[in-house]
């Protein structure tokens, strides 16, 4: 199955118009994230999909945690985090076997798994805190709650 293939079975399966691929690639919105399907000329189709921006506080330690997850991704599904190198925004990368694709149901599955992986990694950069500021939000929290005990004293 080509990337045309796929665009219309897709506008097909979802009810939507004019869903039609440019240049290789489709880009759809699954579950509010938006997915980049890009034919290769290999055998493989690339996804890609928007994770978010890179934290101001604390982006170096958020990218050894994506680092270390790479590992654990590339085990299971080839997929990847990546900094986009003039935004450095993450994404979330996959590479789709063309043999994935002759079974658009299996594509489609395929394509879920990936939008639930894109939205857990959104959903941990969306809440992030470096361990610095963690640790300084627990201390003046204690603080606080042992102010509020000395005055019931």
């Amino acid at each position: 199955m080509n990337i045309n293939e796929i665009a219309d079975k897709m506008a097909k399966k979802f009810g939507v118009d004019g869903l039609e691929s440019k240049n290789g690639a489709l880009e759809i919105e699954i579950d509010g994230a938006f997915v980049r399907i890009e034919e290769t000329a290999g055998d493989v189709f690339i996804v890609y999909g928007l994770v978010g921006e890179h934290p101001s506080n604390g982006g170096e330690e958020f990218a050894k945690l994506a680092l270390k997850a790479n590992m654990a991704l590339m085990n299971s599904e080839d997929s990847a985090l990546a900094q986009h190198p003039e935004s450095n925004a993450y994404l979330l990368i996959e590479r789709v076997p063309i043999s994935k694709t002759a079974d658009f149901e299996e594509f489609c599955e395929c394509l879920g798994k990936f939008v639930d992986t894109l939205e857990s990694w959104r959903e941990m950069l969306k809440v992030y805190k470096p361990v610095q500021a963690a640790a300084a939000e627990n201390e003046a929290e204690g603080i606080e709650a042992l102010r509020r005990g000395l005055m019931l004293v």
